[in-house]
């Protein structure tokens, strides 16, 4: 199961990001759905789902990083990549568990100390453009919940369903979380998004 939670975690960037900001607006002002793993698929049909995901995300993240024009819109969109992962991952995984009567807070603050720097940089910016996070969430919170709820069930299979990964990751939050480390799976999104300038 370890390897299929690397494959959530790379897709779980994608979920919310690619694309969700203007620099106009702010950040996140127009949030979308992408079907990462589904275009990652046909444009690496060679790869494994796992390896052609991260390599989509990569990839559309250096085509759009080339296209902003400062430091600051490069960040924001690191911000935007970073978002979409963490709201999967540190809220969205969680609320639907809970749903389950199962308690995921330890794999959240296993995920969030994981991912600090990253955390960090996130509320920094937002904390910069006046946005909450949980302004944030409730705009993509039904996007979110449905990507965990079939992200989970792909993970668990016939056998185990996403009742079997939630119990699995409320059991062992560190083993879990351990793969959802943002600057291992993508180091150049993370290094762009935590530079202070």
């Amino acid at each position: 199961m370890r390897a299929r939670w690397i494959k959530a975690a790379v897709v779980g960037v994608c979920a919310l990001a690619l694309g969700g900001c203007d620099g106009s607006n702010g950040i996140f002002s127009e949030m979308r759905f992408i079907n990462a793993a589904n275009a990652a698929k046909k444009a690496y049909p060679d790869l494994s789902p796992e390896d052609a995901t991260r390599r989509f995300v990569i990839e559309t993240f250096n085509e759009a990083y080339a296209q902003a024009k400062t430091p600051e819109q490069q960040r924001i969109l690191a911000a935007d990549f970073y978002l979409g992962f963490s709201m999967l991952h540190a809220r969205a995984v969680p609320a639907y568990c809970k749903e389950m009567n199962l308690d995921l807070t330890g794999f959240a603050e296993e995920f969030r100390a994981i991912n600090r720097s990253e955390e960090y940089a996130i509320d920094d910016l937002f904390e910069r453009k006046g946005i909450a996070r949980d302004d944030v969430w409730s705009r993509a919170q039904s996007q979110m919940m449905r990507r965990a709820k079939y992200e989970l069930m792909g993970l668990g299979g016939l056998s185990a369903g996403s009742y079997g990964v939630c119990s699995a990751l409320a059991k062992d939050p560190g083993q879990y979380a351990g793969n959802a480390d943002f600057a291992a799976l993508f180091p150049d999104i993370s290094r762009v998004l935590t530079s202070i300038d």
